[in-house]
């Protein structure tokens, strides 16, 4: 399973979640019923007095509160608990430090209070112990207590472990007690009843400082729940926080994925209008510059291109030469066969013209049935011979009603000549004499006049 998706390896984190909540239950009831058998305590009564009297129980009952909150956070399947784990657990362990030190705490003061409790037994019976003294001595002066004073002595240190300082104010006595019971017969009665009060004086002593430490066990225990209760309520509250911070954040992700999806959409129409926009503009400069019948350059393109070349064949003193044609009789074809089929003829005319000119060259339809072909760096004599080729080819193209012919006037720039216009007339004046005898190409006589000097 090298290949598992993350949702199946993050499975056995709510399985091991559900978990911790039973098993950290478990730890303070068999911790509890192992310290009341131990003692051999009876069930249940036992339980309650094991954790009445054993303070390190109480540090295990936290334990089920601690790990349920682990259960929970394992349980919370975000991808904020996945990126920043090691954050968030460190911080529940911070909220949980206060309530586990004043738990320790409050174990430190028991522990101490036990010893006090135990001091103040024990000062007890060597009070008693004391009396017993000064009543055998004042009943038999001279009696032997050197038994009653090695136990006494052992009860002196005992209780000089717990409670040193206490001691200290009894040792006067005492030293005199011990020095006079050392010796038989010796005691008198005045350091009998000294010892006695000193003894007295001893426990009261150790009473006191035993009701101040269970009462400051009480307070740091009660300081203990209490905080324990609020460190509940603060990790519910960032559990909580956490859960709302996790929906933001998937809300925000979803909005964001819906928003790139709309984004990709609106890319894709944009993209769409664009070359749509691109087609429209092709086919307004296509509509603008040429002539939707014929396909050829119309009368606009025509003025441009014809002023480009005009100026390069002055600058660089080049030959430039055009051709201006006209169909023969067309009206009357239109009249007898309709405008139909003088479509198709335009049509045709337009594609033999495509045909039959160079790349460089320009043909463009200047009238109604009137067409203009550039002819850059050509010079009149070539021109002739392709105006020439135009109106054999239209002459022997298959029309369909009739035959149709063309008429060709060619023109060459002169050296004289400074505008376009000198040209064109040029041009029409040739066509006008090829139009007086039908399907003919005819020079301008102002150009062929010019290359017949420049040939002398």
């Amino acid at each position: 399973m090298r290949n598992a998706s993350p949702k199946q390896k993050f499975q056995g984190r709510p399985f091991l979640a559900s978990l911790l909540l039973p098993i950290g239950l478990l730890f303070p009831i068999l911790a509890t019923i192992f310290v009341a058998l131990q003692s051999g305590t009876p069930l249940p009564t036992g339980l309650w007095i094991a954790q009445r009297s054993t303070p390190w129980l109480w540090m295990v009952d936290v334990l089920p509160l601690l790990m349920g909150l682990l259960g929970r956070f394992l349980a919370t399947p975000s991808t904020v608990t996945n990126r920043y784990g090691a954050l968030l657990l460190t911080v529940l362990v911070l909220i949980c430090l206060f309530p586990s030190g004043m738990m320790l705490f409050a174990w430190q003061e028991a522990r101490g209070s036990v010893r006090a409790l135990r001091a103040t037994r024990l000062a007890g019976t060597l009070q008693t112990m004391a009396l017993r003294s000064y009543l055998q001595l004042s009943q038999k002066p001279g009696s032997d207590l050197r038994k009653d004073l090695a136990r006494m002595s052992q009860i002196r240190n005992e209780i000089k472990q717990s409670a040193p300082l206490a001691v200290q104010t009894m040792e006067p006595a005492w030293q005199a007690f011990y020095q006079e019971t050392v010796k038989p017969g010796k005691l008198s009665l005045s350091t009998a009843l000294r010892m006695r009060e000193a003894a007295e004086k001893l426990t009261h002593t150790l009473e006191e400082d035993a009701r101040a430490s269970g009462s400051g066990t009480a307070d740091v225990l009660l300081m203990a729940v209490l905080g324990t209760l609020i460190s509940l309520g603060l990790i519910l509250q960032f559990f909580s926080q956490l859960r709302q911070l996790e929906q933001q954040l998937q809300a925000t992700h979803k909005q964001h994925t819906v928003t790139s999806k709309q984004l990709e959409a609106v890319s894709v129409q944009l993209e769409e209008a664009n070359r749509r926009l691109e087609s429209a503009n092709l086919q307004l400069e296509q509509t603008a510059t040429h002539d939707t019948l014929t396909g050829l350059s119309n009368r606009r393109a025509l003025e441009e291109r014809f002023n480009i070349e005009w100026s390069r064949a002055l600058r660089y003193n080049e030959p430039f030469a055009i051709l201006l044609m006209d169909l023969d009789y067309f009206k009357a074809y239109n009249d007898s066969f309709g405008s139909q089929a003088g479509n198709a003829v335009l049509q045709t005319i337009g594609a033999l013209l495509q045909h039959s000119i160079r790349i460089s060259d320009f043909a463009s339809r200047y009238g109604g049935e009137e067409f203009l072909v550039l002819l850059p760096h050509t010079g009149e004599e070539e021109a002739a011979r392709l105006a020439e080729r135009i109106r054999a080819a239209v002459q022997a193209a298959p029309w369909k009603h009739r035959g149709v012919t063309i008429s060709i006037g060619v023109a060459e720039r002169t050296r004289d000549m400074t505008k376009t216009t000198e040209l064109l007339d040029a041009a029409d004046v040739a066509l006008y004499q090829a139009k007086k005898t039908r399907n003919r190409v005819c020079r301008s006589l102002i150009t062929s006049s010019e290359n017949h000097k420049k040939a002398a």
